[in-house]
């Protein structure tokens, strides 16, 4: 399956209505089905084969849909990234949400405050003293980085990252939740601006949503933070063009 490339705007995404028959654009949705999980199928039909399964609640990646009622998306199928198709219906985009106004850009940091809450993001530069550098190596004697202390990563195309997330934090009037560094300490090259981050709050169940793209040209990916009201965070990350 062919695999199309993102578009210039990355952060001004996600035009859709539940269950429209107008096209989807691309951005991250939510799955929502009342069976608990949706079918990924081959292609865009009921008849098409069954390759995938995404549970309610989990996250996805729509790209623009191929016809009215289907999308191909991007999902973590056991942790491998993986597409197919999802009927449109069992999508609710991210810009159904309630959407924060733009954040407060300074170097290094954007803060966005709304309703009582604010979202603090930071970054600072990578600095490699005390990091293991591992490298794979092609056969024709190329080399490249793969994995730091251990773990693959992203955000270069197999370079030194230059910069890091320092932190996200999320304050209210009544708590404080940090990010821990197992869901921020892969994830290099973070671009602090709105024309790369958005922020989404499901009004229904108080979820909040941080939408950021990332990259340093070759190495850009796509991280949706979902926090819910338990103060519990996940993420997606993919690399969907």
């Amino acid at each position: 399956m062919t695999k199309k490339f993102l578009r210039c705007g990355i952060a001004s995404l996600f035009i859709c209505l539940l269950g429209a028959t107008a096209g989807f654009a691309e951005g991250f949705g939510i799955i929502e089905d009342p069976d608990g999980y949706v079918n990924v199928r081959e292609a865009g039909s009921i008849g098409a084969k069954v390759v995938g399964r995404i549970d309610e609640g989990k996250s996805v990646w729509v790209y623009t849909d191929e016809s009215v009622n289907w999308c191909q998306v991007a999902y973590l199928n056991n942790g491998v990234e993986s597409h197919g198709f999802v009927h449109g219906s069992r999508i609710r985009m991210l810009t159904t949400f309630k959407k924060f106004a733009d954040g407060k850009e300074s170097p290094n940091r954007i803060t966005f405050s709304q309703d009582k809450t604010e979202i603090e993001i930071t970054s600072e530069a990578f600095n490699s003293d005390g990091v293991t550098i591992s490298r794979a190596r092609n056969d024709g004697g190329g080399s490249w980085i793969d994995k730091i202390d251990g773990q693959p990563f992203y955000g270069t195309d197999g370079g030194l990252p230059k910069t890091k997330y320092r932190s996200i934090t999320i304050r209210n009037d009544s708590s404080e939740l940090s990010f821990s560094s197992k869901v921020i300490g892969d994830l290099y090259q973070p671009n602090l601006t709105n024309n790369s981050i958005d922020v989404f709050r499901d009004e229904r169940s108080g979820d909040l949503y941080l939408s950021c793209f990332n990259s340093d040209g070759a190495g850009g990916y796509v991280v949706l933070f979902c926090v819910t009201k338990g103060n519990d965070v996940d993420r997606l990350v993919l690399i969907p063009f």
